[in-house]
């Protein structure tokens, strides 16, 4: 081999190893994004398991049914719900209105952060104007919904629901809308004001709210307000905040009468609704990375490209020996040469898809499986890791088995030219 052959030979070498590289950060940078687009849009629901403490209708104890809630959100003031729209979450406070922002109920880090209640209320929501802030989710997790309020169809068919806070459970009507800015001092400085201002506030949400109930509020205001507030991407710190009027809900006797049942429900958004995790999707994963990276045998899998590499090396310089020399070239070398370029090119695809197969796995395991439960056999997700495992398994038959004639065959017509010279 020539000095200049040398040259590019390790030059293709270092890039093949920089392109290597590239794929792998960008796979695994991928991934992690994914994974946190997954995670943060996930657990922007109220939980599946967060569902089974939301405080049950007709609670006698001193807490109207808030004692469990409390012992896992120690900040819980409330619950919110606003009917057949994705609002259904506990309402916490903190000691001032960012604390809440950027983690979750729990304490937690969170970019979808929490419902919370501003820190100038009273915890009880005894003050005449609460406000209640959330931020929007474009999955329509946390307040995410109130954006659909800007249409009239919506707006009209979504404005009832329940506010169950310590002292006592509430119904909620919406009866305006309206579209404001972070700046907005009426809506946000009010929250200091007195029960005087009400009237004051009444008639700016009449001339700038985009959608109104005015028969409501002209015939049922008893001057208890909530506002819902949430940012709005279109414009910055554009921000659509739904009114609210409470009232104490009524309960029948026939309704005091009934049992307390545990609820069971699903959270829109969360996956894992089973009763444990799946042993079955572990073992699935784990094998998917394993094939990716064998343990015993990762030096033939992936010395392979390396092999077929210097395979052709010996067949360029025979090919170049030969037409130097006048003579022929075997059509079985040259077959042989073409086979193990397209091996090559195999194997860097096959390295990309069983990676990607890997990190998929990973991702979607971790997003339908919770190991604190139970362990069970399988799950309805069993199906779709033991397909990812199998095109794992398909890729590795496809791209990492050499299916042309084995060089070993005309390593005799491989001519050292150097000893013939």
């Amino acid at each position: 081999m020539s000095k200049t052959e040398k040259i590019f030979y390790y030059a293709d070498k270092v890039l093949m190893a920089a392109a290597y590289l590239l794929v792998l950060a960008i796979v695994l940078f991928s991934g992690l994004a994914l994974y946190d687009l997954l995670y943060t849009n996930r657990n922007a629901f109220a939980s599946y398991d967060l569902l089974q403490y939301k405080p049950q209708e007709n609670a006698d104890d001193e807490k109207n049914g808030f004692e469990e809630l409390i012992s896992v959100v120690p900040d819980a003031v409330g619950w919110v719900t606003i009917d057949n729209t994705n609002i259904d979450y506990p309402i916490v406070q903190g000691d001032d209105d960012l604390e809440y922002a950027s983690k979750d109920i729990f304490g937690n880090p969170a970019l979808s952060g929490s419902i919370y209640l501003s820190s100038h209320n009273s915890g009880d929501f005894d003050d005449w104007y609460n406000m209640v802030y959330g931020h929007h989710m474009d999955n329509g997790a946390m307040f995410g919904d109130i954006e659909k309020f800007l249409n009239q169809e919506y707006f009209d068919a979504h404005k009832t629901g329940t506010l169950k806070t310590l002292n006592g459970d509430f119904e909620l009507h919406v009866f305006a809308c309206v579209y404001t800015n972070a700046y907005d001092d009426m809506v946000y400085g009010t929250v200091d004001g007195e029960p005087e201002e009400l009237e004051e506030l009444m008639k700016y949400i009449r001339e700038n709210s985009v959608w109104l109930d005015t028969g409501f509020i002209d015939k049922n205001s008893n001057g208890r307000i909530v506002a819902f507030s949430t940012c709005y991407d279109a414009t910055t710190n554009g921000r659509i905040v739904l009114f609210a009027e409470t009232f104490p809900k009524t309960v029948t006797d026939a309704e005091k009468q009934k049992t307390q049942t545990v609820v069971k429900r699903t959270a829109v958004g969360h996956a894992t609704v089973g009763g444990g995790w799946a042993l079955l999707n572990l073992v699935c994963t784990v094998l998917a990375v394993l094939n990716l990276l064998p343990i015993f045998n990762i030096k033939r899998k992936y010395g392979q490209r390396k092999f077929a590499k210097n395979v052709m090396l010996q067949i360029d310089d025979y090919t170049e020996f030969m037409e130097e020399n006048g003579g022929a070239v075997d059509e079985l070398v040259s077959g042989i040469h073409r086979s193990l370029k397209t091996f090559v090119a195999l194997i860097i695809d096959g390295m990309a898809i069983e990676l990607f197969i890997a990190v998929v796995s990973i991702i979607v395991f971790v997003n339908t499986e919770n190991m604190a439960l139970p362990m069970v056999m399988s799950d309805e997700y069993t199906w779709l890791m033991v397909f990812l495992y199998g095109m794992s398994i398909v890729t590795d038959i496809a791209c990492f088995r050499y299916h042309g004639k084995h060089p070993s065959k005309i390593m005799s017509l491989l001519i050292n030219v150097e000893d013939i010279k």
